[in-house]
């Protein structure tokens, strides 16, 4: 994600995109990718592990059709 894509997202002003992005990357949630301008942020390796976590847990649902 971009801070522009947040900005149109969250409907915020690029200061406080700057700040809820610095936010999340010290909470480890993001991770920084780039210098300035070309800066984008990805899910930290601990989100990507609880997606994992999440994805093997669920419990399917059964089909209320079938018979």
């Amino acid at each position: 994600m971009r801070n522009a894509s947040y900005r149109c997202l969250a409907d915020v002003e690029e200061a406080l995109a700057s700040r809820d992005l610095k936010a999340l990357v010290d909470a480890g949630l993001l991770e920084p990718v780039g210098e300035r301008r070309g800066r984008y942020y990805v899910a930290s390796e601990d989100v990507k592990a609880m997606e994992i976590a999440i994805r093997l847990e669920r419990i399917p649902i059964p089909d209320p059709f079938d018979l």
